[in-house]
């Protein structure tokens, strides 16, 4: 529903709300540190919220990435699964990390999977790659 308001606005709107909710996210991103502030302008517009329930998969290992994931709140946990089908934890990303961005950036599988953690969830800031290379070639 939120997402069919923000929709509906005209671009200037739009772009003056996305760059005060998604903003912070983007600066504190690793992946975008050198960017310009008019880029990140542009892709703070293309973010998207996503909320993840509490153990909800955003990918997995050997995924092709078709998005990114910038946390906001909560923490999603990372992991790999070996062929014998044992899972071993690769830590967490917490609020102000970003998830899935080396093989996002170089258009490589996925080595890890990722879930929102078991008890909190996660809520996301979601880039898809098809907005971001459409923002590349501005």
């Amino acid at each position: 529903e939120m997402a069919d308001v923000f929709n509906n606005l005209n671009h200037s709107l739009q772009f003056d709300m996305a760059r005060l909710i998604c903003r912070e996210a983007l600066d504190n991103a690793e992946l975008f540190v050198a960017c310009s502030q008019s880029m990140l302008d542009r892709l703070s517009v293309i973010l998207r919220e996503v909320q993840f329930g509490p153990e909800e998969e955003l990918f997995q290992s050997g995924d092709v990435p078709e998005e990114m994931y910038l946390v906001v709140s909560g923490q999603v946990d990372k992991f790999n699964i070996d062929s014998s089908g044992q899972e071993t934890s690769l830590g967490a990303i917490k609020a102000g990390g970003a998830v899935g961005d080396v093989s996002f950036a170089f258009g490589m599988k996925h080595l890890y999977g990722a879930r929102a953690n078991t008890t909190a969830g996660a809520v996301c800031l979601r880039l898809a790659r098809n907005a971001y290379l459409q923002v590349l070639k501005l």
